[in-house]
């Protein structure tokens, strides 16, 4: 036994206190200890909940519930409406982080090479046929945005976050076309290639021309404003 345990057992045999006991007003680290885990398991926990409240709405806006309820949600995600009222209450970046998620396969456009050594047409052709395949996967749940528009700020936030993802990626991808223009042309040219790959702008296409035909369609158009006098728009 060291020096100071001998002088911990003397001290307890004088006041009586038994060794391992706590005294009045002193705290057992073994209660800190429980109470800290409490705590982390309290955290985590929070932390799970909050992450199937976020699936569960996006599932249900993939299903077409334009405005899911603290009911429908909490039923998804298997926690009480009670409990999603407060993360909606209390969680002030909970319906931005919907958005993110949502928005997660806009933003997620590979490049097609360093813009300087890949041509004009490549660049279109890769580009159009991003925007085709993102069509495709998003459509149900853009469609349910839409419907939600200006009556939940998570279709009004995740829908024009799409719009100026879909600008930046054309700014960074067309670069070097648009600088050789003026720029008041630039903002106006960037504009109209912006509404031709709109999902409300493909979505009509997809109603009223043959499928196979819209990726000629667009690469046309779009190189006819990038490069004027390269193609004749008919």
């Amino acid at each position: 036994m060291t020096t100071i345990e001998q002088m911990s057992t003397n001290r307890n045999e004088l006041t009586g206190v038994l060794p391992g006991s706590v005294l009045p007003g002193q705290s057992d680290d073994r209660d800190v200890a429980a109470a800290v885990l409490s705590s982390d398991g309290r955290i985590a926990r929070r932390q799970r909940n909050r992450e199937r409240v976020i699936d569960a709405y996006v599932e249900l806006l993939r299903e077409g519930v334009a405005n899911p309820s603290a009911t429908d949600i909490g039923d998804r995600a298997e926690v009480t409406a009670r409990s999603v009222y407060r993360y909606m209450r209390e969680d002030s970046t909970l319906k931005a982080d919907v958005a993110q998620r949502i928005l997660a396969p806009f933003r997620a456009m590979s490049t097609v090479g360093p813009i300087g050594q890949v041509s004009l047409s490549d660049r279109v052709e890769a580009f159009v046929s991003f925007r085709l395949d993102l069509f495709v996967r998003t459509a149900p749940i853009m469609r349910t945005l839409l419907e939600g528009r200006s009556s939940e700020d998570i279709a009004d936030d995740a829908i024009d976050e799409a719009h100026g993802i879909l600008r930046q990626h054309l700014t960074d991808t067309f670069d070097r076309e648009l600088s050789l223009l003026p720029s008041e042309q630039q903002d106006a040219d960037l504009i109209v290639m912006q509404t031709l790959l709109l999902f409300d702008s493909l979505e009509y296409l997809h109603r009223h021309i043959d499928a196979d035909e819209i990726p000629a369609v667009l690469c046309r158009h779009l190189t006819a404003i990038l490069e004027p006098s390269s193609t004749p728009v008919r």
